[in-house]
């Protein structure tokens, strides 16, 4: 398979399953928008709620991203050209290292639309804090003024999140207990970095305790993380199948995971802290396919049709969130 087609082939499978950061949240007030989720739609007319708003912020695992899994490795593992690397599933009796395999790629990742995920935190972006009608009243903050129309600024959240990871991927052949069976195993070394991003714009100053705007409140009251980055390990999963295809030009397979959490215990207090892991295990299973609907071995070039579907079950886990109330 020459590279053009190679990397073609990862491509589209990339593209169909695309990863994304979503902030978790639900507006309530008595418009039309009551009890709906606020989607990363910024148009979306549950942005224009007011009220209470419960927010938290959890991030995508990259372990259990079959986007990232497959790229790197479904098509070495059944499709390999003989003459190149042992093939992990078909092993050759000249390739002594079949029985194990490692493979390992480094990621990036960036939050899109970070102003959305700025409203799952206020409630409203940008929000208006005063101390006669505003969205939050400024006295809650400690902040306010001896001017008639009292303390007023305008805040805006754009919260960003970037992801350094470098993901390692062991595959074990274990034909010599059950042929086709196999044994695999995925990691991921996570560097997450978050910058808050508050613009604030002040109208009246605040008078009170040395507090002029809300920056200088929310620093007063410790709402921001103080680390803005942390380094840690990811989710693991482990996973265990059976290929009922093993060396033809095309497969079909099962198998069962497990997902063993990593995520530290840590203090929801804050908003926006970068956070590495889960501390959710999870169970489940999934199917594998591919299918060659063409071959030239002169050219070492085919057009192959792969897909999986997985399913996974998160398992209970003592958390702590925080509640956000006017």
């Amino acid at each position: 398979m020459n590279n053009y087609t190679r990397i073609l082939l990862f491509t589209c499978i990339a593209l169909s399953l695309y990863p994304i950061i979503t902030a978790s949240s639900r507006c309530f007030s008595s418009d039309d928008c009551s009890s709906r989720s606020i989607s990363d739609d910024c148009d979306d007319p549950c942005t224009h709620c007011r009220g209470p708003v419960t927010t938290f912020f959890r991030p995508r695992s990259i372990t259990t991203d079959l986007t990232y899994r497959n790229a790197s490795t479904f098509y070495q593992r059944y499709h390999e050209a003989p003459n190149a690397l042992p093939q992990a599933s078909c092993p050759l009796p000249t390739a002594p290292h079949a029985f194990f395999t490692y493979s390992s790629t480094y990621l990036y990742q960036a939050n899109r639309r970070a102003t959305c995920i700025g409203l799952g935190f206020l409630g409203s972006n940008p929000l208006i804090v005063a101390e006669q009608a505003g969205d939050v009243n400024a006295l809650h903050l400690g902040l306010g003024s001896k001017q008639p129309a009292g303390f007023i600024s305008t805040v805006r959240l754009s919260p960003k999140r970037k992801v350094f990871a470098w993901m390692p991927q062991f595959h074990f052949n274990l034909d010599c207990l059950c042929t086709g069976l196999w044994l695999d195993f995925a990691g991921a070394v996570v560097q997450a970095r978050h910058e808050v991003c508050l613009d604030e714009k002040v109208a009246v100053p605040g008078e009170i305790n040395g507090l002029k705007n809300v920056q200088q409140a929310f620093d007063a009251l410790k709402i921001f993380p103080k680390d803005r980055k942390q380094t840690g390990l990811d989710d693991l999963e482990v996973r265990i199948g059976y290929d009922y295809s093993n060396c033809g030009i095309n497969h079909i397979g099962a198998y069962l995971l497990g997902s063993i959490p990593t995520g530290e215990r840590r203090d929801n207090s804050r908003w926006f802290q970068p956070l590495v892991g889960s501390r959710h295990g999870g169970i489940g299973g999934g199917f594998t396919a591919d299918y060659t609907f063409w071959q030239n071995d002169a050219t070492r070039s085919e057009c192959v049709l792969m897909t999986e579907l997985k399913y996974q079950y998160k398992l209970r886990a003592h958390d702590q969130r925080m509640f956000d109330l006017k």
